[in-house]
């Protein structure tokens, strides 16, 4: 299969291009991985269809949102049955959304500035609001963790993933340990030659 011309470009911290660039990889599709350094921000930006990142560059034509980016990404990767059910696809992008929903406040915490209310924003978080959110997410993926690996099972796994490092301390690393529905979907997805590929090109440190 011949594939479109792809160039990824990023902030250095990947962020929602990370799901994009995971699904590239894992499906084996050739792209350029592109980061734009904070002071060519400015320079760089108004190249950018809505003036953010990320941007998809597809045969010379930047294309920019990341959830059709992804979407887009899991075709060409056949991690996305775009000629099934709609109701399949709507199942895959539920998830997905659903991760985002997980992630957004979380990831807001790093804008805190004063690290004191920054640490005590994501204890709260990790003793009531995260723990009913990973329940949520565990029960909706009961009878859905089959061999077949979608987009959906690619948000699940970046969403341990980001658990696992340093960057939201001091949630616990452990905290989807206990949702066995969650961390099945995650080894599944771990096991995948081209994981093994994105972490060595991208995230050897995890």
């Amino acid at each position: 299969m011949e594939f479109p011309s792809l160039k990824l470009i990023h902030f250095r911290v990947t962020g929602r291009a990370e799901l994009t660039r995971l699904a590239l990889t894992v499906g084996g599709i050739p792209f350029e991985s592109q980061v734009v350094q904070d002071q060519d921000w400015h320079s760089f930006q108004p190249s950018c269809p809505f003036h953010q990142l990320p941007v998809l560059v597809v045969d010379g034509t930047p294309m920019a949102e990341s959830a059709p980016m992804a979407r887009f990404a899991a075709s060409l990767a056949r991690l996305y049955p775009v000629d099934s059910d709609p109701l399949a696809t709507y199942r895959i992008d539920e998830l997905v959304a659903f991760v985002q929903d997980i992630l957004e406040p979380v990831v807001m915490t790093t804008k805190e500035q004063d690290p004191t209310k920054r640490v005590e924003s994501r204890k709260q978080m990790a003793a009531t609001w995260l723990p009913g959110m990973l329940d949520l997410l565990d029960a909706r993926l009961e009878g859905k963790t089959g061999l077949q690996v979608t987009l959906a099972d690619l948000a699940v796994f970046l969403l341990v993933v980001l658990f696992h490092t340093d960057w939201l301390d001091p949630i616990p690393k452990t905290i989807c340990s206990n949702h066995a529905n969650i961390m099945h979907v995650y080894a599944k997805v771990a096991a995948l030659p081209g994981v093994a590929t994105w972490k060595r090109l991208y995230h050897a440190d995890i």
